[in-house]
């Protein structure tokens, strides 16, 4: 490590050296030698873009870049570095790279089933739907807690809401999604405040 900056320091494109090596020293003491200092207890990875082509971003700090260099780091030393194509493109498969496309794909697929029901079952809820490793619909769930499903669902009702869903939904394929070069699967938030007829 060479420095420590204050959040936003860099948009100035310079960094006060002085301070940074004074909290440095604040900090680490006598295991600062020569500015530098020596990380010997990080292990994990650090991974670098090698494209401008972001795939997911939490809106704060982690992104997954399309393309990107993975360095795996143990007792502070590089182990092994390499490169990672985290997007594989199906033309099979329906495309995944803007994540807010998604649910009005997966809306427009309920749109089609079958929802009437001789119960009149009202499937109106928010829901997350789960796309796999594989890139297949793997759950569907209500953004609620347990004990709000027991509150507000019948079983039979609760069943024929996800039955439903899930039926509609699985034949679904979907492009992979890589983080590290590792395939993840991710959660897909979708409303239905008024079910589909």
């Amino acid at each position: 490590m060479i420095d420590i900056v204050n959040c936003g320091e860099l948009k100035s494109g310079r960094i006060n050296k002085s301070q940074s090596v004074e909290k440095m020293k604040s900090i680490f003491g006598k295991k600062l030698k020569n500015g530098k200092l020596f990380i010997d207890w990080f292990e994990g990875y650090l991974n670098f873009p090698l494209n401008n082509e972001v795939i997911r971003w939490d809106g704060v700090f982690y992104t997954i870049f399309e393309r990107e260099k993975v360095l795996t780091i143990a007792n502070g030393l590089i182990e092994r570095e390499e490169d990672f194509n985290n997007y594989i493109d199906d033309p099979k498969r329906i495309d995944r790279r803007d994540k807010s496309k998604i649910s009005d794909l997966l809306f427009k697929k309920l749109k089609k089933a079958k929802w009437k029901n001789p119960d009149e079952f009202d499937c109106s809820e928010t829901y997350f739907v789960t796309i796999n490793e594989n890139g297949v619909i793997s759950k569907v769930r209500m953004a609620l807690s347990d004990q709000q499903v027991d509150e507000y669902y019948e079983p039979n009702e609760f069943n024929f809401c996800i039955d439903k869903m899930m039926t509609a939904l699985k034949d679904l394929k979907f492009d992979i999604i890589k983080d590290k070069g590792k395939p993840i699967s991710e959660d897909i938030y979708i409303e239905i405040y008024d079910y589909p007829q």
